[in-house]
């Protein structure tokens, strides 16, 4: 961190430095508070002066007891989710996710979550018993179903693509087999991430559903007797309307 002259009498003073780390018994993060900088400022210093440093656990332990200690505490932002038996319940057995959809969604891994419902002693379910209830649910499913703060109106298609991605665990392309890479929505609207609107593609699938879908449509709409241009008139509009913003264009181009 650079010198100066605002941290001269508390960064850059050893003396002060010394009093509040080691004298005072502080540790490092509640130091970073006093001084109003970051954790590794203080930390860096501390090294530069000499000072010994406490180990984590010896910090852990100050931290307990000063509720504005910005120390870190690993299980403080699992509170809501895997230190939470109802939520966790709610999430594995009445929904039927995955150790890895729930893991997702709680942000930590699937060995964090099978020790969480270890800890509450949450009755395991098998692995095929618990395939089966992951995909057999079809219903609308909710941000606010999945601890998401965000009001679903105002949610963007890449929040609900996100969304829509957490709840499929890894798995095999649903049409070839090799290593699924995209979460497709089967009737293509990216909304409805009910479990059973979901499937797991490989790039390649992926792209060619949509084209061969693509196909398909334009074949239907010529037997109906709906023009081609059409359909090309619609998609323009839908494009410029996409491009509006972000640049310029040309409608008569």
């Amino acid at each position: 961190m650079p010198y100066t002259k605002k941290y001269r009498d508390t960064l850059y003073n050893r003396e002060w430095l010394y009093q509040k780390y080691a004298v005072e018994d502080r540790n490092a993060a509640q130091v970073a508070a006093l001084i109003g900088c970051n954790l590794s400022a203080v930390l860096g210093r501390l090294r530069k002066f000499g000072i010994p440093t406490k180990d984590g656990s010896e910090a852990q332990k100050l931290a307990k007891f000063d509720r504005g200690s910005s120390a870190p505490r690993p299980r403080g932002k699992f509170l809501r989710t895997t230190q939470n038996p109802e939520w966790l319940r709610d999430k594995y057995t009445d929904k039927g996710l995955s150790l890895v959809a729930i893991g997702k969604l709680a942000g930590c891994s699937a060995a964090s979550v099978s020790q969480a419902l270890d800890k509450f002693g949450i009755e395991r379910q098998s692995r095929s018993l618990a395939r089966k209830t992951h995909k057999k649910g079809n219903e609308m499913v909710s941000p606010s179903a999945f601890g998401s703060r965000k009001d679903p109106s105002e949610m963007t298609e890449a929040h609900w693509r996100r969304l829509s991605r957490s709840l499929v665990p890894p798995g095999p392309c649903a049409v070839c087999g090799k290593d699924g890479t995209d979460v497709n929505h089967k009737d293509r609207d990216f909304r409805n991430n009910g479990l059973g609107n979901l499937e797991m593609l490989c790039k390649r699938c992926h792209v060619q559903q949509h084209s061969d879908e693509a196909m398909v449509a334009f074949k239907q709409l010529k037997e109906l007797g709906v023009p081609f241009m059409t359909t090309y008139e619609e998609a323009r509009v839908n494009l410029l309307k996409k491009l509006k913003g972000s640049s310029d264009p040309d409608p008569e181009a």
